[in-house]
């Protein structure tokens, strides 16, 4: 399924993927380390090294991540559900 959006990257043949942007693999980690500190603590959902770490090697390969569940460590946090509007952002 092609979306209008995916249809113009594609007419203009924009890169698709971080490594068209000369983003290595082993850049990924220092990555993570600068982009960590600065998620905002307002973000819908809490972000570990791991979540990020997977969502740039998604990118970097041109994937689209799949929109899942958190898997919070923050005792009595439902994810997604406990911040309503996150959910219908990502709908």
């Amino acid at each position: 399924m092609t979306t209008r959006l995916g249809a113009l990257q594609a007419e203009l043949h924009a890169p698709t993927a971080l490594k068209d942007y000369g983003l290595t693999e082993q850049d990924i980690p220092e990555a993570v380390e600068l982009i960590l500190p600065v998620i905002p603590p307002s973000n819908p959902r809490p972000v570990t090294a791991d979540d990020l770490s997977a969502l740039l090697r998604a990118a970097h390969a041109g994937n689209s991540p799949a929109v899942t569940e958190p898997a919070s460590t923050v005792p009595g946090d439902r994810g997604v559900d406990a911040h309503p509007h996150a959910r219908k952002a990502i709908q």
